[in-house]
């Protein structure tokens, strides 16, 4: 049985965990910011945006990716700031959300049409960004793309539809181009959410609704777990620097304000209206990281 470790409290909505460069980055949504934390625990605000950060990824150069939710554009943070690096605003009236960076340098972000993951009706889709910014739609056969993964070869792309409960796979050919779409793993009651892969092939995913991480295999046999407590399981990634800590965000939230929120948009550029707490813990497993992110 596992026992999480705290590493770092005080945040509000954290999620999109990524292991860089010997540090933990994190999207805090509902601060509307960006956070390195170290091994210690000590956090500190990399960028801040009038808007809800989701997805993060690292370009070939370092620099950082932030998709902004509300407003559906893509942010680069570099030595010189943050810039507008894709907006994707055309592609509809809805939100984007989490993002992978592959070893080629293109960013897969989640889109779902309608307000704030409200809409399981086919109007979700996952749209592919170039290296220079420019984008156009991967797929639109999913439903609320949350955490995507890709294999360390770029040649498969796993998403967690949280509004379909499974995992689906797609391949991922050499000029970025989705087919193939398989189930990985199908879900009764759980809600995919935030996940990554291992050298394994296995992925750890937040399963939100029953409170714990899990490792599935590809075909659905849940191999292992971690039960949390005091909040809900959110999102995970492996890190260290051997690549087997498992990094947990958590975060208490009362489902009354989740619904205020939800019925008000601009409560998105006013981090006051959010009454969420969320940690990170850690725990230590066998197997390390692999692929993206």
């Amino acid at each position: 049985m596992y026992v999480p470790t705290l590493l770092a409290a005080g945040l509000m909505f954290p999620e999109a965990p990524r292991w860089h460069e010997g540090q933990l980055w994190l999207s805090d949504h509902h601060a509307h910011r960006v956070h390195v934390i170290d091994e210690a625990g000590t956090a500190r605000v990399v960028a801040e945006l009038d808007d809800m950060p989701s997805g993060l990824g690292f370009l070939a150069d370092g620099s950082l990716l932030i998709a902004a939710m509300r407003s559906c554009r893509v942010y680069r943070q570099d030595a010189g700031g943050l810039h507008l690096y894709a907006d994707l605003s055309a592609v509809g009236d809805g939100w984007i959300n989490d993002m992978v960076v592959d070893g080629r340098g293109r960013a897969y972000v989640g889109f779902t049409g309608g307000g704030l993951y409200a809409n399981e009706d086919g109007t979700s889709a996952i749209i592919c960004v170039e290296s220079d910014g420019s984008w156009w739609v991967a797929t639109t056969e999913v439903s609320i793309p949350n955490g995507t993964v890709i294999s360390p070869d770029n040649g498969t792309l796993v998403v967690a539809e949280s509004g379909a409960s499974r995992l689906t796979a797609f391949d991922v050919s050499e000029d970025g181009t989705l087919s193939g779409r398989r189930t990985f793993a199908a879900f009764d009651a759980e809600m995919p959410d935030g996940c990554c892969l291992d050298a394994e092939g296995a992925i750890w995913m937040a399963a939100p609704r029953t409170s714990r991480f899990i490792r599935v295999t590809d075909g659905g046999e849940v191999i292992d777990e971690v039960r949390v407590e005091d909040g809900s399981a959110i999102a995970c990634t492996l890190g260290g620097p051997d690549g087997r800590t498992l990094y947990l965000v958590v975060t208490e939230f009362s489902r009354p304000n989740i619904a205020e929120l939800r019925a008000n948009t601009e409560w998105a550029r006013d981090p006051e209206l959010s009454s969420s707490r969320g940690r990170v813990d850690t725990v230590r497993v066998s197997v390390p990281a692999a692929g993206w992110p």
